[in-house]
């Protein structure tokens, strides 16, 4: 799965608010219990004193009590992975050791030296997520460039390079900063897709993102 949008966007923000949730054995959109997820996530943006820092704001927010922070500090691993590349030994060698369910990769342009804009160096970075991602699901935290004449914030043409990265991924999310939140775009190649975008706000005073009754979860209050 791809989390687009330009800088400063919560593109992070959103990734740990989903995560915790996994973790924690909530479903991120219904809030009902499921099946906890072990999560890897491997940073190299803002390192890992922020992303704790963010992490213990959400989780001190979240629903689920005592249960849910318990299984959350049992599968939440985080990594700070400066240098750490797709085509190298120690990426697998982390991931072989954490046993991740689900992968994240944040941001996907320190992960390869690769230019996004070539088609045939974007497959190769694809290939490469591939190669180390084994029977783990991915969540890559991914730039939009420049917005594009006539097109929509929203419009998954505005992901940084080559179109094939949005071609390969089996669902996307298109993320737009608002006020007090933001709004994201899904699309779901192996779901109903919604009507109208999702609407995240943040709970008053955290980094805690909760879905807005428009879009069919709790106020976040």
């Amino acid at each position: 799965m791809i989390l687009g949008a330009p800088p400063k966007s919560y593109k992070s923000l959103l990734a740990l608010n989903l995560v915790y949730d996994l973790a924690s054995g909530l479903d991120p959109l219904s809030g009902l219990e499921t099946a906890p997820k072990r999560i890897l996530y491997i940073e190299q943006e803002i390192g890992l004193y922020s992303l704790s820092r963010r992490m213990a704001q959400i989780a001190g927010a979240a629903d689920g009590g005592a249960r849910a922070a318990a299984l959350a500090g049992e599968n939440l691993h985080f990594h700070s992975g400066r240098g750490l590349m797709l085509s190298g030994s120690e990426i697998r060698s982390v991931i072989g050791a954490a046993k991740p369910d689900i992968i994240v990769l944040d941001p996907l342009r320190k992960f390869h030296a690769f230019d996004e804009n070539k088609s045939e160096d974007a497959l190769r970075v694809n290939q490469l997520i591939q190669s180390v991602q084994g029977e783990s699901g991915v969540i890559i935290i991914h730039h939009a460039g420049k917005r594009k004449e006539g097109r929509p914030a929203l419009d998954f043409e505005n992901l940084r390079g080559s179109s094939e990265f949005f071609a390969d991924c089996d669902s996307a999310l298109m993320l737009q900063r608002q006020p007090n939140g933001l709004t994201v775009q899904p699309v779901l190649r192996h779901g109903p897709e919604p009507d109208q975008p999702w609407r995240f706000r943040f709970k008053t005073g955290t980094l805690r993102l909760a879905l807005s009754d428009s879009a069919g979860r709790g106020s976040g209050d």
